[in-house]
């Protein structure tokens, strides 16, 4: 073989040569380019799926949180309207005069529970009383609501309480003691119900 004719084939190999490995270069950068690509979609995939699973957890954590509150301010609610009660009571059957009257009743002011210990931010919003007498006998039914309020939670319990008032003549001294003069009435309370009207 002529030298002419090693170097013609010599100058045809070379650039085969060069643009095969061009080609396979651009390739590979290419597949290169495409797995970052995708990796890069994966990425932003998962960021978006873990921030909406993020956003439920501390929405139910929030919900859960306001329930446990409203609860607990509900029992506390219970208890303003227990006491509203209870104050009522103690008008109407005074450890030093007769049984009053619910006129008499309605005319007192709730008492300011605000401050007591368990039941701050809480209050005795309406306090209502109906008699019904039945000869030394006389049954009170006492109505109070409860509402306690903390920030933005609030919550309301009205309680009903039926009471009967007994009246007895009760004599000084001795039971051998004769003179009814000594007589005194004397009154007893008796809570027959109580019953939460609404919640």
């Amino acid at each position: 073989m002529s030298p002419e004719v090693s170097l013609a084939k010599a100058s045809t190999v070379k650039p085969v040569r060069i643009e095969h490995l061009r080609s396979k270069l651009l390739s590979s950068k290419r597949l290169r380019f495409q797995q970052f690509g995708g990796s890069l979609i994966i990425a932003i995939v998962m960021i978006v799926v873990f921030s909406l699973l993020a956003a439920a957890m501390v929405r139910i954590t929030n919900s859960n949180s306001n329930k446990l509150s409203l609860q607990a301010l509900g029992q506390r609610a219970y208890h303003a309207a227990e006491t509203g009660n209870q104050w009522a009571l103690q008008q109407l059957l005074p450890m030093t005069a007769p049984t009053l009257t619910c006129k008499y009743l309605m005319a007192q002011t709730p008492p300011n529970i605000s401050a007591t210990s368990g039941l701050m931010g809480c209050k005795v919003v309406n306090s209502q009383c109906h008699e019904h007498s039945a000869a030394e006998q006389v049954v009170f039914t006492l109505t109070a609501t409860g509402h306690c309020q903390v920030g933005e939670l609030s919550s309301q319990r009205t309680l009903q309480m039926l009471a009967t008032i007994t009246t007895s003549d009760n004599i000084d001294g001795s039971s051998q003691a004769k003179n009814t003069s000594d007589a005194k009435k004397v009154s007893s309370a008796t809570i027959i119900s109580i019953l939460e009207i609404d919640g």
